[in-house]
């Protein structure tokens, strides 16, 4: 289980999402018992959270900041296998 503690909100659990250089986005996991929402825009740089209700303003969203929606939503470790993958595995001290 992941999660993030952006300045507007408190910890948010979230389940499969995207990393680029200035967002993180996704679906939100089922452990946030006082959210609502199902999907999440977070922002690197100003450390906000935007949370949606339902896919169509999520991916609206996504459309105004050229934020890709055809790759699929990964998990925290398959982000971790495909970074440490292969010879940077070997390669730790």
């Amino acid at each position: 289980m992941s999660h993030i503690e952006p300045k507007n909100k408190g910890v948010i659990y979230i389940n499969e999402f995207i990393i680029t250089d200035d967002y993180v986005y996704g679906k939100l996991d089922k452990y946030n018992i006082d959210l609502n929402q199902n999907y999440f825009v977070y922002d690197l740089k100003s450390n906000a959270i935007q949370l949606f209700d339902q896919a169509t303003s999520f991916k609206y969203f996504l459309t105004s900041k050229n934020l890709d929606q055809e790759s699929p939503y990964q998990t925290f470790d398959d982000h971790y296998n495909r970074y440490w993958n292969g010879w940077r595995f070997w390669l730790l001290p």
